[in-house]
């Protein structure tokens, strides 16, 4: 097989892993580097990675470091997502409306708040 040659078949899955560097632009736990490197993985599918992040977004990341603590990797299956106002895509079975859009926005606007009231109180210790 030469490069390109490579077809999907009908059980294939990709194989590709997104490793992004990012800029920190605020911490809620852990981090204290201003740039770090994120191993995304192929995103979607069974391992529930999240994949390509798009340049020029925000984004909320749930993660946790490598064994190493040189890069973190994002939890599978969390919220993680873009922060910025970016129109949520319509569903399969019918269009997002303007009020889905609307309590998404809110949603991460409340959660944003929430993180950053914790960050805020102290820590007792163990």
């Amino acid at each position: 097989m030469q490069n390109g040659d490579d077809k999907p078949g009908l059980h294939s899955f990709s194989t590709a892993n997104y490793r992004v560097q990012l800029r920190v632009k605020e911490p809620f736990k852990g981090l204290t580097t201003p740039e770090v490197v994120s191993n995304n993985g192929p995103g979607g599918g069974v391992d529930c990675s999240y994949g390509k992040m798009e340049q020029g977004r925000d984004y909320l990341i749930y993660a946790s470091f490598n064994d190493a603590r040189t890069e973190i990797v994002p939890t599978p299956c969390s919220r993680t997502q873009p922060i910025d106002a970016e129109p949520l895509p319509d569903f399969p079975n019918g269009p997002v409306t303007d009020e889905m859009r609307l309590r998404a926005n809110e949603a991460m606007i409340k959660e944003l708040h929430l993180l950053r009231s914790l960050k805020r109180k102290p820590h007792p210790e163990n």
